[in-house]
């Protein structure tokens, strides 16, 4: 590479001519963002990207040239360096969380094997504190400008919006991540070698699905078409857009905007064939809210699935494990796993009927909404995510038969009297006592 002899260049792929099924994209043009109606163009783009919690950012003010150097060094770092101080370039404390390189499995330390995908991990927090590879030593001024441009521009440009979007003052996500308490920014490099479906059997190559634990992820769009998100039309491929930035909405945001803005559940598959002899580097960028926020996701998470065990019914996050689960021996890449109205309706912070309460379609393998189901006005549904809620508070237990008798109050089709098959008094009066649907 001219005027940079000591790095190489990363072989480009070319375009795609696959005929791919591709999700809607939302493109959020910063260039636009003039606290007037160019903002509020941009928030009602992000409000409508909440079906697949995916968008991309253009005009975000990081110059190409910039971008293709960080890949050029990340590439000349896993190309160029022996594996023996690979494994040595890492600070891995044996909790999953690293800096530096990141350590091969014993299988692979005892066959030699590089691994399909290699990663290394920049902590934004450690610059000028750690010792980074010789390459990447080299750069840092380089490699940190663009992380000093996420941190300083990006982040609280994102979450203004999603802050306006949520109909929250417009620092009221960024005072979560502001630098004067603990939280983590992670820079994060991938590279995927040709041979990286290898591991199929082990399912390493072909991810069921997964979404980020943070509240954002920055993700440099990348040429090389293999990322897919879970859409209502089933799983899709992410659309490339030259020198635009993909925004990944993570678990954190999700429970912070109480499911209005869900995480996106992305994946990995197969290369296309015509980009299959091309390597793919992705550059990645991992937000973390206040360590405080962290543990309060998750105790969030812990009391829902406690409110909702017993009461037959699924948060966004739950519908998301089960796409998971689903998704990880099907090899059609388009599968559609879940009824679109069931979907959509988790995908807003709703409640959805559990697979008991569902139909499988053995077949086509997709869960359906059931006719249970689908008369349900939105005044009703309000009324079962409460109703839910109300009945695993109240420490009386419903069976599956108990449960779908409740079903048939809430959906107007007469009162359930005691008797064999029919709802308790005590059941009942958690009824009438929680929600008012039963005339006294």
């Amino acid at each position: 590479m001219a005027g940079n002899p000591d790095l190489v260049k990363l072989p480009r792929a070319p375009t795609t001519s696959s005929g791919l099924k591709y999700a809607e994209t939302y493109i959020v043009d910063l260039a636009l963002d003039d606290g007037g109606e160019g903002t509020r163009q941009l928030v009602q783009t992000i409000k409508r990207s909440a079906t697949t919690g995916i968008f991309h950012i253009v005009n975000h003010g990081i110059p190409m040239d910039l971008i293709e150097l960080q890949r050029d060094v990340a590439y000349t770092y896993f190309s160029k360096t022996s594996l023996e101080q690979k494994d040595n370039d890492t600070t891995n404390n044996a909790s999953g969380v690293f800096e530096g390189y990141k350590l091969r499995t014993p299988e692979e330390k005892e066959s030699g094997l590089i691994p399909t995908i290699e990663e290394y991990n920049y902590d934004f927090y450690a610059t000028g504190k750690v010792k980074r590879p010789p390459i990447m030593d080299k750069y840092e001024a380089e490699m940190s400008s663009i992380y000093s441009h996420y941190h300083n521009v990006l982040i609280p440009k994102i979450m203004k919006l999603l802050s306006i979007a949520c109909d929250k003052e417009s620092d009221h996500f960024y005072k979560m991540h502001d630098p004067s308490q603990p939280n983590s920014e992670i820079g994060h490099y991938l590279r995927y070698h040709t041979n990286w479906t290898r591991d199929d059997d082990k399912k390493r190559a072909s991810y069921a699905g997964h979404t980020d634990i943070g509240s954002v992820t920055f993700l440099y769009c990348n040429p090389v078409i293999c990322l897919q998100v879970y859409a209502p039309e089933g799983w899709r491929y992410v659309q490339y857009i030259e020198n635009s930035v993909i925004v990944n909405i993570g678990d954190c945001l999700e429970s912070l905007t109480g499911g209005k803005f869900p995480a996106a559940l992305h994946r990995l598959v197969r290369f296309q064939p015509d980009q299959g002899n091309y390597e793919r580097l992705a550059l990645v960028y991992f937000v973390h809210p206040h360590d405080d926020i962290i543990r309060q996701h998750f105790r969030l998470e812990q009391e829902r699935r406690q409110t909702l065990r017993g009461t037959n019914m699924m948060s966004g996050q739950e519908v998301n494990r089960l796409i998971m689960a689903l998704s990880a021996d099907n090899e059609d890449p388009y599968a559609k796993i879940l009824d679109e109205n069931v979907f959509l309706r988790a995908k807003t912070g709703d409640l959805v009927p559990a697979p008991e309460q569902m139909t499988f379609d053995y077949d086509n393998r997709t869960i359906l909404q059931s006719p249970s189901f689908s008369s349900f006005s939105e005044e009703q549904w309000t009324v079962l995510r409460n109703l839910a809620q109300a009945i695993a508070q109240s420490g009386i237990r419903f069976s599956e038969r108990d449960w779908m008798s409740a079903m048939r109050v809430v959906n107007g089709e007469g009162e359930e009297t005691t008797g064999e098959g029919k709802l308790s008094r005590e059941q009942l009066d958690v009824l009438k006592r929680g929600l008012g649907l039963i005339r006294g």
